[in-house]
C-alpha cells in the first residue's frame, strides 16, 4: 500500500523533535528534513493545535514535544511493560492448557488484544493482536465490565449485537452475569462470540488494588466438558501477574 506523504513528514517531523529536547525552528526543520517550508508550516501548525507539539520559546520560535505525545507515549509504555511482564506466565499456561491465550484490556467501550500465544497444538483463533472486540459476548470483554465502577451505566448504552445464539443480548441478564463473574473472579465465554468456541477469562489487578487487563484461554468447546481446572490455572496465573503488577491484595 503507498505511504501518504503528509502523513510521512508528519511522522517524521515528530520523530525528529523528539530526538531534539531543546526545541527546533521551523526553519531548522525545514532545512533538517529538506521540505518546502510551506509544507512544514501546516504540518507543524496542525501538530501544534492538537498539542503534539508546543512553542516553547516565542522569541527565538522553538518548537518541543507536546503534551499529547507525552500522554500517548506514555501508553504505549505502559501497554508494552504489562506485555513484557504478562508474556512468560502467559506462554506458560498456554502450554500447559494447549490453548490459545490472550491479553487484553477495555478501550473506549471495546476490548483490545496486546498479546497472544498461540502452542503448537492448539486451535487457530481468529483474533490477532491490535484486533478489537465487543465487550459482552467475550471472555475478556466481560471481565472488564465486572470489574468497572460504573458497569450498569457501560451495559446500559452498549449495543448486544447477536453474534450467536448463546450471546447475551438482554442488559438484564448480562447485568446478573456480569455481577457473578465480579464474585467469582473469573468469566466465561460460553459460545458467545463464536459458537464452536469456548472462553475463560481472569482479572489482573495493579499496584492499587484496581481492574488492569484480563487474561484468557480460549478454545473448542467439547459437550459436557469440564473446565474447572482451566480456571484454577487461570486464577493462578492472573494471581501471579497481578503479583507482578504490585497487587498485594487478596486474589
Amino acid at each position: 500500500m503507498k505511504v501518504n506523504r503528509t502523513s510521512k513528514r508528519t511522522i517524521e517531523m515528530l520523530e525528529l523533535i523528539s530526538k531534539n529536547p531543546k526545541g527546533l525552528s521551523l526553519n531548522e526543520i525545514v532545512n533538517m528534513m529538506d521540505i518546502p517550508k510551506t509544507s512544514a508550516f501546516d504540518i507543524l501548525h496542525t501538530l501544534e493545535e492538537l498539542e503534539m507539539v508546543e512553542l516553547i520559546d516565542a522569541r527565538s520560535k522553538l518548537y518541543s514535544i507536546g503534551v499529547r505525545s507525552f500522554i500517548i507515549g506514555n501508553a504505549y509504555i505502559d501497554n508494552a511493560d504489562l506485555v513484557n511482564i504478562a508474556k512468560p506466565y502467559l506462554e506458560k499456561l498456554g502450554e500447559q492448557a494447549g490453548k490459545t491465550v490472550f491479553l487484553g484490556k477495555e478501550s473506549k467501550g471495546k476490548v483490545i488484544y496486546l498479546y497472544k500465544y498461540e502452542p503448537e497444538r492448539a486451535i487457530i483463533t481468529t483474533c490477532k493482536i491490535g484486533n478489537q472486540n465487543e465487550l459482552h459476548c467475550t471472555g475478556l470483554g466481560k471481565c472488564a465490565l465486572a470489574f468497572s465502577e460504573d458497569y450498569k451505566e457501560i451495559i446500559d448504552k452498549l449495543e448486544l449485537r447477536k453474534r450467536t445464539e448463546f450471546t447475551i443480548v438482554d442488559k438484564d441478564k448480562l447485568t446478573e452475569n456480569v455481577e457473578q463473574i465480579k464474585k467469582q473472579k473469573f468469566s466465561v465465554d460460553f459460545r458467545e462470540y463464536e459458537e464452536h468456541m469456548l472462553c475463560l477469562a481472569a482479572p489482573l489487578f495493579d499496584h492499587k488494588g484496581e481492574f488492569h487487563a484480563a487474561i484468557s484461554i480460549s478454545g473448542l468447546y467439547v459437550e459436557g466438558m469440564d473446565f474447572k481446572e482451566e480456571v484454577q490455572m487461570l486464577q493462578k496465573t492472573a494471581e501471579t501477574i497481578s503479583r507482578k503488577l504490585g497487587f498485594s491484595g487478596h486474589y
